[in-house]
């Protein structure tokens, strides 16, 4: 964030990957700008989610509304909003679309308003290649608990839904690890493993896997026989 003949901050903040969306990015834009500013004057926007948010927050820290809720995805920026909000801050988020600095408008604070956007623009897609070594991590007001991905990011969002997705995944790979262990005339596969395809082109060993899919278990031929009559009804060893 960079004022007008002002301070900047800058910084960088590794967090997941599904966290990392354009009014995220706007609203840290916007932290930046209440830390650098104290809390007054204006800042122009493109986003205007990004700026529901700000609202929002002013309004927590106002005593408007009682408490941030868990599952909202960006409770962290919310938090760290308020905590950087004086009771009497004037800093207001102003929306301006964006790239249309070239179309000329009688409106002088307009235009103004779009050139700083732009000049603003520039620098973030200039800072992109920057290697910055400052975390600005200080100014976030974090959970109290906090959850890492597999990369060693935190995850800001949806908490919940990435944990059972996380869960998933380390249950699927332990479920591979156990079929390598087996004979492999005896492998079965996850039900979501296969789409439900046609079977008039598979080989009979592509048919015995897509039938496993379906029950999840090892089937006898009486079985596979109610659902596709190519399947003799008699068992191969014992001819019952």
């Amino acid at each position: 964030m960079q004022q007008p003949d002002g301070p900047s901050v800058t910084g960088r903040l590794a967090i997941h990957r599904n966290d990392i969306t354009s009014t995220r990015c706007e609203v840290y834009a916007l932290i930046a700008g209440l830390v650098a500013s104290g809390n007054t004057g204006e800042q122009v926007c493109d986003n205007k989610s990004a700026i529901q948010i700000f609202s929002k927050a002013r309004n927590l820290a106002n005593g408007a509304l009682c408490h941030i809720k868990y599952r909202d995805h960006h409770r962290i920026e919310i938090r760290t909003l308020c905590r950087h909000m004086q009771p009497s801050g004037t800093m207001t988020p102003l929306w301006i679309r964006s790239h249309q600095e070239h179309l000329q408008v009688d409106d002088t604070m307009l235009q103004q308003r779009r050139a700083a956007l732009a000049t603003v623009d520039e620098a973030a897609g200039g800072a992109h290649d920057l290697q910055l070594p400052i975390s600005y991590s200080d100014l976030i007001t974090f959970d109290d608990y906090v959850v890492y991905d597999e990369d060693h990011r935190l995850v800001f969002g949806n908490v919940a839904q990435y944990v059972k997705k996380r869960a998933y995944v380390d249950l699927h790979r332990k479920w591979i690890s156990r079929q390598h262990c087996q004979d492999a005339t005896k492998h079965t596969m996850a039900i979501d493993e296969l789409d439900m395809a046609a079977s008039g082109q598979w080989l009979t060993s592509l048919c015995r896997f897509y039938w496993r899919a379906r029950m999840s278990v090892l089937h006898t031929n009486a079985v596979k026989h109610r659902f596709d009559h190519r399947w003799s009804a008699k068992c191969v060893n014992c001819s019952h």
